[in-house]
């Protein structure tokens, strides 16, 4: 499929090149078209569709291009930061493929919600191989599920007077019960992955709680006339390891030798808002001020893609000596019914902490510019949770 390419602020610059010189793949170039579309610019997207193109969803059905151009340019006309992104194409037959996809924006409410829904697509391509030639997409909830879901503000939002904006939360579902536990699978998604060594070993420094200084590399005007726009995503996932260093010390005598020192490593997974895409390479450089490798600082964008966890409820906080107990009974009972859990590189099972009373601001360049810490009394329930992965 040829597309020519043009000025996309959200395709990275690898693909604005294959773009220019070579076919883009099924995926990559109906994100494009799409994108382009709701801005008002449908040039890409006609050399995807055909004119005669069909497309039949839940919420809305179209019997040819012009009249799925004149609605994706009314979407962007009445949402704002509007964006479709392919996460996987599959093929199914004899030019048919089906495509998972996610799709967000901002509804123009006065608490802005953003809303993503997650969905798949059956495209099928005429006997050229070439352009598409009917769509049909199922949603992996109910539209009317879906808005309300994202449309109404949680307590919590009203309970701290929406004081940042509403947090964007990723799609998942619950795959089943157990004792104690639900099992999510979530979306395709890309996070930002900052990492720092706890020397401390004390809980009491709560280092796992808030976030790096190195993991900031903007900020934002939050008072004014007009305040500066910027995203929001929770929960804030950590994860925390033990490790031991070996460093080199100087005996009396002059002569060198090593001692070994207890220490956590604590990895934290900020989802990024959907309205960036999937593609790390097409994000700003991570790294801020302070940032020091040397001292085990490490922070990169990475993409996951559907991932299966178990989460138990917790009221609490990600350094609580409760958290540990409940994360082994978490364990456990997975033992016990037999799930296969996912291990780590050191043959740990990957397992952590989701703080849903914490959340990110993104800007609108997709640099990390504030983080919330929202109060929660415990009486109330701080909706936290421990989770482990699972490998399904």
């Amino acid at each position: 499929m040829v597309v020519n390419d043009s000025q996309d602020t959200h395709i990275s610059t690898a693909q604005r090149t294959e773009a220019a010189e070579t076919p883009l793949e099924l995926g990559p170039a109906l994100t494009l078209g799409l994108n382009r579309a709701i801005r008002g610019d449908s040039s890409v997207l006609r050399q995807v569709l055909s004119d005669n193109c069909s497309w039949k969803g839940p919420v809305a059905s179209y019997d040819s291009r012009n009249k799925i151009e004149e609605d994706l340019r009314n979407v962007g006309s009445f949402l704002s930061d509007p964006r479709f992104t392919v996460a996987s194409t599959t093929p199914t037959g004899d030019a048919t493929y089906s495509l998972e996809w996610l799709a967000s924006a901002t509804w123009p409410l006065p608490w802005t919600p953003r809303i993503v829904i997650q969905g798949r697509t059956l495209v099928r391509l005429d006997s050229a191989g070439g352009r598409i030639i009917s769509m049909e997409d199922t949603w992996e909830e109910a539209p009317v599920q879906a808005l309300i879901r994202h449309l109404l503000p949680g307590f919590w939002d009203i309970w701290n007077q929406f004081c940042s904006p509403i947090a964007e939360r990723y799609p998942h579902k619950v795959l089943r019960r157990g004792r104690g536990y639900e099992v999510w699978q979530f979306a395709p998604r890309l996070v930002l992955r900052p990492t720092l060594v706890d020397r401390t070993n004390s809980r009491q420094a709560r280092m796992a709680y808030v976030l790096p200084d190195f993991s900031f590399t903007s900020s934002v005007n939050t008072r004014g006339r007009v305040p500066e726009k910027y995203f929001t995503t929770s929960p804030i996932e950590a994860e925390i390891t033990p490790l031991i260093e070996t460093n080199t010390v100087s005996n009396e005598n002059g002569s060198l030798g090593s001692v070994q020192t207890r220490a956590n490593r604590i990895t934290w997974a900020v989802q990024v808002p959907a309205s960036f895409g999937l593609e790390a390479g097409a994000m700003p450089d991570p790294r801020g001020e302070g940032y020091n490798p040397l001292n085990g600082d490490a922070i990169e964008f990475e993409r996951q893609d559907r991932r299966v966890v178990a989460v138990a409820n917790y009221n609490g906080s990600v350094q609580d000596k409760e958290a540990v107990e409940l994360r082994a009974k978490l364990l456990e009972q997975l033992s016990m019914d037999k799930a296969k859990v996912a291990l780590g590189p050191e043959g740990r099972p990957k397992a952590g902490f989701m703080s849903f009373d914490g959340k990110v601001g993104f800007n609108k360049q997709g640099r990390v510019s504030i983080a919330v810490y929202e109060y929660r009394p415990k009486i109330l329930g701080k909706g936290n949770k421990v989770y482990v992965e699972l490998e399904e």
